[in-house]
């Protein structure tokens, strides 16, 4: 139910305070600077909230599922969102990410890949090994 409550959050929100879904009739023009993605900014929040030190206010579980219930009910807007952020969160692997927040990104990710069938973009990441 909260999936589908933040899927439909622009519905509640001041008209063109987020980007358009591709293909979606604009009936406002999204306000100036104020250009922003409603997939992103909900994973930022969401991410940012389970890698909160020293501990998110919910069980890791309850972050985990809200991401894997957005990524069924919207696959083709939640999953280049969430495709970007382990991106990020990989990077910042090397540049020193807290343990904590490390591991707790390796259990989102292991999970997140075991509900999709582990599918990914893995030749990128065929650079690593060498």
């Amino acid at each position: 139910e909260c999936a589908r409550l933040l899927l439909e959050y622009p519905k509640w929100n001041l008209p063109g305070a987020f980007k358009p879904k591709p293909g979606a009739p604009v009936d406002v023009e999204p306000a100036t600077g104020k250009y922003w993605q409603l997939e992103s900014t909900i994973l930022e929040v969401i991410l940012g909230t389970l890698l909160i030190l020293p501990a998110s206010s919910q069980k890791s579980v309850y972050y985990i599922s809200l991401i894997t219930e957005l990524c069924k009910l919207s696959p083709s807007t939640v999953g280049p969102a969430v495709g970007k952020s382990i991106r990020k969160l990989y990077a910042a692997l090397s540049e020193g990410l807290d343990v904590e927040a490390a591991r707790r990104f390796a259990e989102w990710f292991s999970i997140h890949m075991s509900n999709f069938g582990f599918q990914w973009v893995w030749k990128e990441w065929s650079v690593m090994r060498s």
